[in-house]
C-alpha cells in the first residue's frame, strides 16, 4: 500500500483512521485469498462469523440490567471483608517486618518478593516465561509458598484479598445511565473461535463472560421478563469422546459421558475410600461436598479429567487441585487404562502438527500453529483447540438459530462459551419457550463411518437474576439462598 502523508491532508483524523483501516483490510484480504483452502474451511467459518454479527450487536446494544440495591449491598459487604483482611495483614506483617504496612502490599510483586524471599529468607520460586526465568507472585506461586506452615495464614489472606478485590472491581464498574451493564464482544478475537469481551464502546461495563458465581445475582431480567440460561453439559469432554470415536472407532469415553455423570464417576476413581453407593445421583451428593476453597471434589476431578485430556502432568494437576501428586499419577494411569483412545488422540494431534502444521475441528474451523510444532506447549494448545473450538462453534450455532427463529419472542443477553442467556416475556408459555430454545440449541453431528449421531445435551435454568438459586453448604445440603435466582426447569420427556 502506498505511503500517505496524513499530516499534510486537510482531513479529520477519524476519517484517515477509518480509511486506512479499510485499505489495510482490503489488502490483507487479497493476500489471504491466494492461500490454498482445499476444504473451503476459511470461507465457511468467515460466512459463519459474519452471520454472528447481528446477534452479537444486539447483545452489545441491549446489555444486562443491574439491580441497584443488590449491587450497593454487595459493594458494602465486600468492602467490610477487605478491611478485615487488610487489618489482619497489617498486624501479621508489621509484627514480622520492621516497616509500616503498605496498602499496595497484597498486589505488589516487588514487596512480596522482598518480604518472603528477602526478609523471611524463603527459597525463591522461579518460572520460565518465553525463555527467561522470572520470579512472579501469582496465585500458583503463592499457593506453593503456602506449603511453609508458618506463613500459610498470610498467603491465604493475600489470595483472599486479591479475589475479593477483583469482585469489588467488577461491581464498581461503571454502568450506563439506564442501569444496564454493556460490553464489547469481539467475534474473531481468539484462536479457538470463542468470543472475547471487554468494556463497551463508550468505556463503561466490563467483560460479562467471566463474572464469578458469587456476583451473578446482581444481574437481573427486565420488568415483565424472566431470564433463562441454557448450558451445554460437559461439552468439552463430550467432544473429546467424539474425536476418539470418529478417528479411532473407540466410543468408550463418549459412552461414559452419555451414560450419566462423568465427573462423579471420575471422583469415585480418585477417592476410593469414600462411602460411595454405586448410584450416580446419590454419589453426586458426596462428590459435591466442599474440598478446597470453594471447589468440591467433583469440581477437582473435573479439572483432573480435563487436565489429563489436555496433556496435563500429575505435578501440575496436583498444584491446581490440591490433590496429592501420587494420587494424581495413580488417577491418570487408571484414567488412560480405561480410556486408551485419549493417549492415541494425543499422539494423533502431535503427528498432525508435524506433518501439516494445522488442525481442523469438527465444524471446519482451521487453526494454523506457528510456534515450534514439537514443543510440549504447542502440542497442549493444539489438543485443547479441538474440543474447545468445537464446543464454542456448537454453542454459537445454537445462538444464531435462537436469534433467527425466536428473535421476536426472546431477547438475547449474553454468550458464555458453552451457555447462552436470554429473557422471555412473563405472559408467554414458559415451558414452550424453553423447550423450543433447547431444540434450536441442539446441534447434531453424524459419523459417516458408523452412522452414529452425536449431540450435546442442554440444561435449562430460569429465574429473575443470573445467580443460582440453590447453594450447597459445608454439610452438603442445598440451601435456598437466592429465591429469585436460576433454578432448573425440567420439561416432560
Amino acid at each position: 500500500m502506498p505511503t500517505i502523508e496524513a499530516h499534510s491532508l486537510n482531513t479529520p483524523n477519524p476519517q484517515i483512521y477509518n480509511g486506512n483501516d479499510c485499505a489495510l483490510t482490503h489488502e490483507i484480504d487479497g493476500k489471504q485469498r491466494l492461500i490454498p483452502d482445499p476444504g473451503g474451511h476459511t470461507e465457511l467459518i468467515y460466512r459463519f462469523e459474519r452471520n454472528l454479527q447481528a446477534p452479537v450487536l444486539e447483545m452489545m446494544w441491549r446489555g444486562i440490567r443491574v439491580d441497584i440495591s443488590s449491587r450497593q449491598l454487595a459493594i458494602e459487604e465486600l468492602g467490610r471483608k477487605i478491611e478485615r483482611i487488610e487489618l489482619m495483614l497489617k498486624v501479621w506483617t508489621e509484627s514480622l517486618w520492621d516497616r509500616p504496612y503498605d496498602p499496595k502490599f497484597p498486589n505488589s510483586g516487588k514487596q512480596l518478593r522482598e518480604f518472603f524471599y528477602g526478609h523471611l529468607g524463603l527459597v525463591p520460586i522461579t518460572k520460565m516465561v518465553k525463555g527467561e526465568f522470572t520470579v512472579p507472585m501469582d496465585r500458583p506461586i503463592l499457593e506453593r509458598l503456602s506449603e511453609y506452615f508458618h506463613i500459610r495464614p498470610i498467603v491465604a489472606a493475600i489470595l483472599a484479598f486479591r479475589d475479593l478485590s477483583k469482585c469489588l472491581q467488577v461491581l464498581e464498574t461503571e454502568v450506563d445511565e439506564d442501569w444496564r451493564m454493556r460490553q464489547s464482544i469481539n467475534i474473531a478475537g481468539t484462536t479457538t473461535g470463542r468470543f472475547s469481551s471487554s468494556k463497551s464502546t463508550i468505556g463503561t461495563g466490563s467483560n460479562l463472560q467471566n463474572v464469578t458465581e458469587s456476583l451473578r445475582y446482581v444481574f437481573i431480567s427486565d420488568d415483565g421478563w424472566k431470564m433463562c440460561g441454557i448450558d451445554k453439559e460437559q461439552i468439552e469432554s463430550r467432544y473429546v469422546g467424539w474425536y476418539c470415536g470418529i478417528l479411532f472407532g473407540d466410543w468408550t469415553y463418549l459412552d461414559y459421558c452419555e451414560g450419566g455423570d462423568l465427573h462423579t464417576a471420575v471422583a469415585r476413581m480418585v477417592w476410593r475410600d469414600l462411602p460411595w453407593t454405586g448410584d450416580l445421583k446419590a454419589d453426586r451428593v458426596i462428590a459435591e461436598k466442599p474440598f478446597y476453597r470453594h471447589h468440591t471434589r467433583r469440581q477437582a476431578t473435573k479439572v483432573l479429567g480435563h487436565g489429563s485430556n489436555y496433556l496435563g502432568k500429575p505435578s501440575t494437576m496436583a498444584m491446581h487441585t490440591k490433590i496429592d501428586k501420587g494420587l494424581c499419577a495413580d488417577f491418570q494411569e487408571a484414567y488412560f487404562d480405561l480410556f486408551p483412545a485419549i493417549p492415541r488422540l494425543h499422539a494423533w494431534v502431535a503427528s498432525e502438527l508435524q506433518t501439516k502444521g494445522y488442525l481442523v475441528n469438527a465444524f471446519g474451523r482451521r487453526r494454523d500453529f506457528l510456534d515450534r510444532h514439537n514443543s510440549d506447549e504447542t502440542i497442549r494448545a493444539a489438543m485443547a483447540f479441538l474440543p474447545q473450538s468445537a464446543g464454542s462453534d456448537d454453542t454459537k450455532l445454537g445462538l444464531l438459530r435462537l436469534w433467527r427463529e425466536m428473535g421476536t419472542r426472546i431477547q438475547l443477553l449474553n454468550d458464555e462459551h458453552d451457555a447462552v442467556y436470554f429473557q422471555y416475556r412473563l405472559n408467554d408459555d414458559e415451558r414452550e419457550v424453553v423447550a423450543e430454545a433447547q431444540r434450536l440449541m441442539r446441534v447434531v453431528l453424524t459419523d459417516t463411518v458408523s452412522g452414529r449421531e452425536f449431540s450435546v445435551p442442554t440444561e435449562a435454568k430460569v429465574g429473575f437474576n443470573k445467580g443460582n438459586r440453590w447453594t450447597q453448604n459445608d454439610n452438603g445440603e442445598w440451601v435456598d439462598l437466592n429465591p429469585r435466582g436460576l433454578d432448573k426447569l425440567k420439561l416432560a420427556a
